[in-house]
């Protein structure tokens, strides 16, 4: 069986750091590389231990959580696995919440001490002090979380997309975001951007929004007939497009064929925008 995952890079100079957010896991650069970069992990907590346990998934593991990688650091953005792993450790538990890891050559996973959350702007204390148990010892103990897809909710009024915690959770929270428009699917595509050009700015406030007027107008269309705004869609996140879709005929994600997509370009100020084929 095929573990996806690299060749594990030298030690790094700081050591690994695992973050609990309400949105899912954040891992520092170090833990990445601990890891070996890989596509996909299992997460697990360890019965009797505050040990959260992540190693490198096979690519056909069905209760694996895709990694999205960044320069500086590694993310799953899965709320539900977040609250998950905070129902097994009990209390009263604020996030976002930094923990000391260690990568056990031996088991070939990474553990995460959850019984030493770091302070803010604390750094990572020596991995060698922390976690003295070893993944031979907890293997048989470990729970494994299901990597089950989060149902969001997007909603469509005639100023905009209004996004659920959810939906905006698994994007990462982004400052903006590109939308865009899959005619042959009649799906809505709502992707984390990485600056302002040809983007939306999203307003957090009560609900995360993004506010284009035009939207609904582009959308009409492909709506269903005699639909009346606001109208709410269920929505999944699709790994293979990295963003969220919404079906916009029945409100539930369509497999299939990709079509050609529409592009629904804004401006980074989320006011205005219009529609361009590609």
């Amino acid at each position: 069986m095929h573990i996806s995952g690299g060749q594990r890079d030298p030690e790094p100079r700081v050591d690994p750091a695992v973050t609990i957010a309400e949105e899912g896991l954040i891992f520092n650069l170090a833990a990445a590389l601990a890891l070996g970069r890989p596509e996909k992990v299992m997460v697990g907590i360890a019965c009797g231990y505050p040990i959260l346990v992540v190693r490198p998934a096979a690519a056909d593991e069905i209760w694996s959580f895709n990694l999205k990688h960044r320069r500086t650091q590694v993310r799953i953005n899965s709320m539900p696995l977040a609250r998950q792993i905070l129902e097994h450790l009990g209390g009263d538990r604020r996030l976002p919440q930094r923990f000391p890891a260690r990568y056990d050559a031996d088991g070939g996973a990474l553990l995460v001490d959850l019984d030493s959350p770091l302070g803010r702007g604390e750094p990572e204390p020596s991995s060698n002090d922390r976690v003295r148990v070893g993944m031979r010892q907890i293997e048989h103990n470990v729970i494994w979380f299901m990597s089950t897809v989060p149902v969001c909710w997007v909603t469509l009024t005639a100023r905009g997309l209004v996004l659920s915690a959810e939906a905006a959770g698994i994007l990462g929270r982004p400052e903006y975001v590109l939308i865009g428009l899959d005619e042959a699917e009649k799906v809505l595509v709502v992707a984390a951007a990485a600056g302002p050009e040809g983007a939306f700015c999203v307003r957090y406030g009560s609900s995360p929004v993004v506010n284009w007027r035009g939207l609904a107008r582009v959308l009409r269309p492909h709506l269903p007939a005699g639909a009346v705004l606001p109208l709410r869609f269920e929505a999944r996140w699709d790994a293979e497009r990295d963003a969220v879709v919404v079906d916009l005929s029945t409100g539930e994600p369509s497999p299939g064929r990709r079509g050609v997509m529409t592009i629904v370009r804004g401006t980074g100020g989320g006011s205005r925008g219009g529609a361009d084929s590609s």
